[in-house]
């Protein structure tokens, strides 16, 4: 028999799993298997980028065109507050959100960082704005904050100098991006990997990305290798951009739908956590 975590599927990047024994989070998912619940989201948000959960469990989204937040009900699918940064509407390719200790952070593709407190429905922020200059080495697609490290984490998906997709980290106490990625990302298929979009599993520290192109999810360790992956289905994740978890472990994945209607798919854990 082989040991746990040894088995590479049959399927081409359907399932990788090829780290040592540990809590591997996607074990727990099957997101070719039927979801708990997939939602239409208001047409308003058709170019959804990033998810991002609060302390209180509340689910927060935003479309790339602009700042605006939007709070989600996880259960309908419904929006339940629209408020932002700024006095006027923040126009901009906006790619990531995050949420830490106490305040929500937006990021552009080029970099650019925007840090504002929650607001009631129809209310604006105040915000300070960080030039992170992360915008001359990649296009940026994602952004979570890891509480473990105090830092959010800036998730690259293509390196203007060529190269495996990086992830860096904004430290939270000096407020400065330091200057080298924390982990540069390797599929072991050797394949290329444009990843659009990255959560940070609470309970493990694991990294989990969602990669649009590839129509992938893959799953980092601590010191940042490649665990497990899954294959999205095609029909379901047409261009999933946004990925988070809820407080009671239900997957969320966020797809844009430029033509149509965006999406929000919850899958719920099929299997609990090692003992």
């Amino acid at each position: 028999m082989l040991p746990r975590r040894s088995l590479v599927c049959a399927l081409p990047l359907a399932c990788l799993a090829l780290a040592p024994a540990q809590d591997v989070v996607l074990e727990r998912y099957d997101v070719q298997g039927q979801p708990a619940a997939r939602h239409t989201l208001p047409s308003n948000l058709r170019e959804i980028s990033g998810l991002a959960v609060s302390p209180e469990g509340r689910l927060f989204a935003h479309d790339d065109e602009s700042a605006e937040i939007s709070e989600i009900d996880p259960a309908t699918g419904k929006r339940l507050r629209r408020f932002g940064p700024g006095r006027l509407t923040v126009q901009g390719d906006f790619e990531g959100l995050a949420i830490a200790e106490g305040r929500l952070f937006i990021i552009a593709s080029d970099g650019t960082l925007l840090e504002f407190s929650p607001a009631a429905d129809g209310a604006r922020s105040e915000y300070l704005r960080h030039q992170t200059g992360l915008g001359r080495v990649c296009d940026v697609e994602g952004l979570a904050h890891d509480a473990r490290s105090r830092a959010l984490l800036a998730l690259c998906k293509t390196m203007y100098r060529g190269g495996p997709p990086g992830i860096y980290a904004f430290d939270l106490q000096t407020r400065q991006l330091q200057p080298s990625p924390r982990f540069a990302v390797r599929l072991p298929s050797g394949e290329s990997l444009n990843p659009s979009g990255l959560a940070v599993h609470a309970a493990t520290g694991h990294l989990v990305l969602v990669a649009a192109s590839q129509r992938l999810v893959v799953e980092l360790d601590r010191s940042g290798n490649v665990v497990a992956t899954q294959k999205l289905d095609r029909r379901r994740h047409p261009q999933a951009e946004g990925i988070e978890f809820l407080q009671d472990g239900t997957l969320v994945i966020s797809d844009e739908a430029p033509r149509g209607r965006p999406h929000l798919t919850l899958y719920a854990p099929v299997r609990q956590s090692a003992p």
